[in-house]
Protein backbone atom coordinates (compact mmCIF):
# COMPACT_ATOMS: atom_id res chain seq x y z
CA UNK A 1 0.00 0.00 0.00
CA UNK A 2 2.69 2.45 0.58
CA UNK A 3 4.59 1.70 -2.54
CA UNK A 4 0.91 2.67 -4.37
CA UNK A 5 0.67 5.96 -2.74
CA UNK A 6 4.93 6.76 -3.67
CA UNK A 7 3.76 5.79 -7.44
CA UNK A 8 3.85 9.19 -9.43
CA UNK A 9 0.47 7.96 -11.29
CA UNK A 10 -1.44 8.23 -8.46
CA UNK A 11 0.08 11.76 -7.49
CA UNK A 12 -1.04 12.49 -10.85
CA UNK A 13 -4.72 11.64 -10.41
CA UNK A 14 -4.35 13.10 -7.21
CA UNK A 15 -3.66 16.75 -8.90
CA UNK A 16 -6.33 15.89 -11.36
CA UNK A 17 -9.13 15.74 -8.97
CA UNK A 18 -8.27 18.49 -6.40
CA UNK A 19 -8.13 20.75 -9.84
CA UNK A 20 -11.47 19.92 -9.97
CA UNK A 21 -12.59 20.51 -6.53
CA UNK A 22 -10.77 23.45 -6.86
CA UNK A 23 -12.71 24.91 -10.04
CA UNK A 24 -15.94 23.62 -8.38
CA UNK A 25 -14.90 25.88 -5.17
CA UNK A 26 -13.82 28.61 -6.57
CA UNK A 27 -16.12 29.25 -9.63
CA UNK A 28 -19.07 27.27 -9.02
CA UNK A 29 -21.53 29.22 -10.39
CA UNK A 30 -18.98 28.91 -13.66
CA UNK A 31 -19.36 25.05 -12.92
CA UNK A 32 -22.95 24.54 -13.02
CA UNK A 33 -22.67 26.39 -16.08
CA UNK A 34 -20.60 25.02 -18.45
CA UNK A 35 -22.91 22.61 -19.32
CA UNK A 36 -24.03 25.27 -21.97
CA UNK A 37 -22.13 26.16 -24.46
CA UNK A 38 -24.32 29.42 -24.90
CA UNK A 39 -23.94 31.06 -21.76
CA UNK A 40 -20.78 32.96 -20.95
CA UNK A 41 -20.63 33.66 -17.01
CA UNK A 42 -18.26 36.71 -16.75
CA UNK A 43 -16.95 37.30 -13.69
CA UNK A 44 -13.87 38.62 -11.42
CA UNK A 45 -12.25 35.26 -11.62
CA UNK A 46 -11.93 34.78 -15.23
CA UNK A 47 -11.25 38.57 -15.85
CA UNK A 48 -8.34 38.44 -13.55
CA UNK A 49 -7.64 35.59 -15.72
CA UNK A 50 -8.20 37.03 -18.38
CA UNK A 51 -5.67 40.02 -17.66
CA UNK A 52 -2.86 37.62 -16.16
CA UNK A 53 -2.87 35.97 -19.67
CA UNK A 54 -4.32 38.32 -22.78
CA UNK A 55 -2.39 41.43 -21.15
CA UNK A 56 0.84 39.40 -19.98
CA UNK A 57 -0.08 40.53 -16.32
CA UNK A 58 0.97 37.12 -15.04
CA UNK A 59 1.30 38.11 -11.58
CA UNK A 60 -1.55 37.67 -9.65
CA UNK A 61 -1.36 40.67 -7.10
CA UNK A 62 -0.61 42.65 -10.23
CA UNK A 63 -3.43 41.77 -12.38
CA UNK A 64 -5.66 42.54 -9.13
CA UNK A 65 -4.84 45.61 -9.12
CA UNK A 66 -5.18 46.53 -12.23
CA UNK A 67 -8.31 45.63 -12.68
CA UNK A 68 -9.04 47.33 -9.69
CA UNK A 69 -7.76 50.60 -10.78
CA UNK A 70 -9.83 50.48 -13.56
CA UNK A 71 -12.31 52.86 -14.28
CA UNK A 72 -16.02 51.97 -15.65
CA UNK A 73 -15.06 52.47 -19.45
CA UNK A 74 -12.06 50.17 -19.00
CA UNK A 75 -13.60 47.76 -17.13
CA UNK A 76 -16.31 47.58 -19.78
CA UNK A 77 -13.77 47.35 -22.60
CA UNK A 78 -12.25 44.63 -20.71
CA UNK A 79 -15.56 42.70 -20.41
CA UNK A 80 -16.45 43.14 -24.56
CA UNK A 81 -12.74 41.67 -25.04
CA UNK A 82 -13.44 39.02 -22.57
CA UNK A 83 -16.52 37.77 -24.07
CA UNK A 84 -15.65 38.27 -27.61
CA UNK A 85 -12.28 35.68 -27.35
CA UNK A 86 -14.61 33.10 -25.02
CA UNK A 87 -17.69 33.52 -27.47
CA UNK A 88 -14.69 32.84 -30.65
CA UNK A 89 -13.07 30.14 -28.74
CA UNK A 90 -16.62 27.86 -28.21
CA UNK A 91 -17.74 28.57 -31.97
CA UNK A 92 -14.03 27.28 -33.02
CA UNK A 93 -14.71 23.91 -30.75
CA UNK A 94 -18.42 23.57 -32.51
CA UNK A 95 -17.03 23.34 -35.70
CA UNK A 96 -14.26 21.08 -35.12
CA UNK A 97 -11.67 23.11 -35.53
CA UNK A 98 -9.12 22.12 -32.70
CA UNK A 99 -9.16 18.64 -34.65
CA UNK A 100 -6.33 17.70 -36.57
CA UNK A 101 -4.46 20.66 -35.06
CA UNK A 102 -1.08 19.86 -34.91
CA UNK A 103 -0.09 22.46 -32.65
CA UNK A 104 -2.98 22.36 -30.60
CA UNK A 105 -2.66 18.76 -30.22
CA UNK A 106 1.46 19.70 -28.87
CA UNK A 107 -0.02 22.22 -26.76
CA UNK A 108 -2.23 20.28 -24.88
CA UNK A 109 0.30 17.65 -24.90
CA UNK A 110 2.81 20.19 -22.99
CA UNK A 111 -0.16 21.48 -20.82
CA UNK A 112 -0.32 17.70 -19.29
CA UNK A 113 3.22 17.51 -18.92
CA UNK A 114 3.75 20.78 -16.79
CA UNK A 115 0.98 19.47 -14.45
CA UNK A 116 2.56 15.99 -13.95
CA UNK A 117 6.08 17.76 -13.64
CA UNK A 118 4.62 20.70 -11.33
CA UNK A 119 3.59 17.35 -9.42
CA UNK A 120 7.02 15.92 -9.27
CA UNK A 121 8.96 18.99 -8.27
CA UNK A 122 6.49 19.35 -5.41
CA UNK A 123 7.17 15.62 -4.21
CA UNK A 124 11.22 16.02 -4.60
CA UNK A 125 13.38 16.59 -2.03
CA UNK A 126 16.80 16.20 -2.16
CA UNK A 127 18.45 15.42 1.30
CA UNK A 128 22.07 16.45 2.02
CA UNK A 129 22.81 12.60 2.94
CA UNK A 130 21.66 12.42 -1.22
CA UNK A 131 23.80 14.81 -2.24
CA UNK A 132 26.71 13.48 0.03
CA UNK A 133 26.10 9.72 -0.93
CA UNK A 134 26.20 11.44 -4.95
CA UNK A 135 29.35 13.07 -3.68
CA UNK A 136 31.12 10.42 -2.96
CA UNK A 137 30.55 7.80 -6.00
CA UNK A 138 31.11 10.57 -8.52
CA UNK A 139 34.07 12.29 -7.12
CA UNK A 140 35.58 12.64 -10.69
CA UNK A 141 33.45 14.68 -11.76
CA UNK A 142 34.20 17.65 -9.39
CA UNK A 143 38.01 17.28 -9.92
CA UNK A 144 39.24 20.59 -11.09
CA UNK A 145 42.01 20.78 -13.25
CA UNK A 146 45.68 23.14 -12.79
CA UNK A 147 45.64 26.46 -14.03
CA UNK A 148 47.38 28.68 -14.44
CA UNK A 149 47.36 32.73 -14.91
CA UNK A 150 50.11 34.59 -17.21
CA UNK A 151 50.80 37.28 -19.44
CA UNK A 152 52.75 37.55 -22.69
CA UNK A 153 54.55 39.97 -24.77
CA UNK A 154 54.35 38.36 -28.11
CA UNK A 155 56.86 38.71 -31.73
CA UNK A 156 55.34 37.58 -35.05
CA UNK A 157 57.19 35.52 -37.04
CA UNK A 158 55.00 36.11 -40.01
CA UNK A 159 56.03 39.66 -39.50
CA UNK A 160 59.85 39.49 -38.42
CA UNK A 161 61.05 36.06 -39.64
CA UNK A 162 61.35 33.06 -37.28
CA UNK A 163 64.73 33.99 -36.30
CA UNK A 164 64.17 37.77 -36.55
CA UNK A 165 61.56 37.12 -33.38
CA UNK A 166 63.33 35.25 -31.39
CA UNK A 167 66.11 38.05 -31.88
CA UNK A 168 63.30 41.08 -30.75
CA UNK A 169 62.35 38.56 -27.69
CA UNK A 170 65.59 37.82 -26.15
CA UNK A 171 66.48 41.09 -26.29
CA UNK A 172 63.14 42.43 -24.85
CA UNK A 173 63.50 40.19 -21.94
CA UNK A 174 66.21 42.05 -20.49
CA UNK A 175 64.45 44.97 -20.63
CA UNK A 176 61.33 43.62 -19.20
CA UNK A 177 63.41 41.98 -16.09
CA UNK A 178 65.58 45.16 -15.98
CA UNK A 179 62.77 47.81 -15.90
CA UNK A 180 60.69 45.08 -13.50
CA UNK A 181 57.29 45.72 -16.09
CA UNK A 182 54.23 44.18 -14.52
CA UNK A 183 51.34 42.36 -15.56
CA UNK A 184 49.04 45.68 -16.46
CA UNK A 185 51.82 47.13 -19.13
CA UNK A 186 52.38 43.89 -21.17
CA UNK A 187 50.39 45.27 -23.94
CA UNK A 188 52.63 48.08 -24.39
CA UNK A 189 55.33 45.67 -25.53
CA UNK A 190 55.53 43.53 -28.76
CA UNK A 191 53.41 42.57 -31.94
CA UNK A 192 49.42 41.50 -31.53
CA UNK A 193 49.18 38.05 -31.22
CA UNK A 194 46.33 36.31 -32.88
CA UNK A 195 44.35 35.26 -29.48
CA UNK A 196 44.63 37.04 -25.92
CA UNK A 197 47.14 39.40 -23.98
CA UNK A 198 46.08 37.88 -20.55
CA UNK A 199 45.25 34.13 -19.74
CA UNK A 200 43.46 33.76 -15.94
CA UNK A 201 42.94 30.80 -14.47
CA UNK A 202 43.54 29.10 -18.44
CA UNK A 203 43.45 25.57 -18.35
CA UNK A 204 46.48 23.73 -20.07
CA UNK A 205 44.23 22.36 -22.75
CA UNK A 206 43.33 25.96 -23.58
CA UNK A 207 47.16 26.97 -23.06
CA UNK A 208 47.99 24.54 -25.62
CA UNK A 209 45.53 25.03 -28.23
CA UNK A 210 46.50 28.61 -28.36
CA UNK A 211 50.30 28.27 -27.76
CA UNK A 212 51.16 24.64 -28.39
CA UNK A 213 52.14 21.58 -26.69
CA UNK A 214 55.94 22.76 -25.73
CA UNK A 215 54.84 26.16 -24.74
CA UNK A 216 52.54 24.63 -22.55
CA UNK A 217 54.39 22.36 -21.23
CA UNK A 218 57.27 25.54 -20.16
CA UNK A 219 54.85 27.47 -18.66
CA UNK A 220 52.99 25.22 -16.34
CA UNK A 221 56.48 24.15 -15.35
CA UNK A 222 57.99 27.87 -13.84
CA UNK A 223 57.61 29.13 -10.68
CA UNK A 224 55.06 32.12 -10.42
CA UNK A 225 56.47 35.19 -9.67
CA UNK A 226 55.38 39.08 -10.57
CA UNK A 227 58.68 40.07 -11.13
CA UNK A 228 60.22 37.49 -13.56
CA UNK A 229 59.66 37.37 -16.93
CA UNK A 230 60.60 34.16 -18.91
CA UNK A 231 61.62 33.09 -22.76
CA UNK A 232 61.50 33.17 -25.29
CA UNK A 233 58.72 30.53 -25.86
CA UNK A 234 58.03 29.35 -29.40
CA UNK A 235 54.52 29.13 -31.13
CA UNK A 236 53.60 28.27 -34.39
CA UNK A 237 52.88 32.07 -33.88
CA UNK A 238 56.35 33.38 -33.42
CA UNK A 239 58.25 33.71 -29.71
CA UNK A 240 56.93 34.66 -26.45
CA UNK A 241 57.77 36.48 -23.24
CA UNK A 242 55.88 35.23 -20.10
CA UNK A 243 55.04 36.52 -16.47
CA UNK A 244 53.50 34.06 -14.54
CA UNK A 245 52.01 35.56 -11.79
CA UNK A 246 49.56 31.89 -10.71
CA UNK A 247 49.32 28.64 -10.93
CA UNK A 248 47.01 26.21 -9.38
CA UNK A 249 47.77 22.54 -9.34
CA UNK A 250 44.88 20.04 -10.05
CA UNK A 251 43.03 19.61 -6.46
CA UNK A 252 39.60 17.48 -5.55
CA UNK A 253 36.91 19.73 -5.00
CA UNK A 254 35.34 19.61 -1.37
CA UNK A 255 31.92 18.56 -0.97
CA UNK A 256 30.57 22.03 0.74
CA UNK A 257 32.07 23.79 -2.39
CA UNK A 258 29.26 21.57 -4.65
CA UNK A 259 26.54 20.30 -3.21
CA UNK A 260 24.39 22.90 -3.98
CA UNK A 261 25.20 22.38 -7.78
CA UNK A 262 24.87 18.29 -6.79
CA UNK A 263 21.48 19.52 -5.25
CA UNK A 264 20.22 21.19 -8.58
CA UNK A 265 21.73 18.19 -10.05
CA UNK A 266 20.03 15.84 -8.37
CA UNK A 267 16.84 17.85 -8.46
CA UNK A 268 16.04 17.82 -12.23
CA UNK A 269 17.42 14.46 -12.94
CA UNK A 270 14.57 12.99 -10.32
CA UNK A 271 11.97 15.42 -11.97
CA UNK A 272 12.74 14.29 -15.21
CA UNK A 273 12.58 10.53 -14.22
CA UNK A 274 9.11 11.04 -11.84
CA UNK A 275 7.61 13.14 -14.45
CA UNK A 276 8.32 10.19 -16.84
CA UNK A 277 7.41 7.71 -14.91
CA UNK A 278 3.85 9.43 -14.32
CA UNK A 279 3.01 9.84 -17.83
CA UNK A 280 4.46 6.34 -18.65
CA UNK A 281 1.92 5.18 -16.23
CA UNK A 282 -0.40 7.41 -17.93
CA UNK A 283 0.06 5.31 -21.74
CA UNK A 284 -0.14 2.01 -19.77
CA UNK A 285 -3.93 2.54 -18.72
CA UNK A 286 -4.48 2.12 -22.61
CA UNK A 287 -4.64 -0.64 -24.69
CA UNK A 288 -1.95 -0.36 -27.68
CA UNK A 289 -3.06 -1.81 -31.19
CA UNK A 290 -0.37 -1.68 -33.91
CA UNK A 291 -1.94 -2.31 -37.14
CA UNK A 292 0.56 -4.99 -39.60
CA UNK A 293 0.77 -2.12 -42.24
CA UNK A 294 2.61 0.05 -38.84
CA UNK A 295 6.02 -1.94 -39.25
CA UNK A 296 6.00 -2.23 -42.81
CA UNK A 297 8.39 -0.56 -45.21
CA UNK A 298 7.88 -0.01 -48.59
Amino acid sequence: MARFFRDPLFHFLVLGLFLFGVFWVVNPQAAQNSSDPKTVIVDRAGLLKFLQFRVKAFEPNAAAARFDALSPAERQKLIDAYVREEVLYREAKTFGLEKDDYIIRQRLIQKLEFMARGFAEEATKISDADAQAYYDTHQSKYMLPADVTFTHVFFSAEKRGREGADKAAREMLAKLNDEKIPFTKAGQYGDRFPYHLNYVERARASVVSHFGEEAAKAIFSVTPSDAIWYGPLTSEFGSHLVLIIKRADRRQQSFDEVKSRIKDELTRRRIEEETEQALAGITKTYTIKVAPDAGKTK
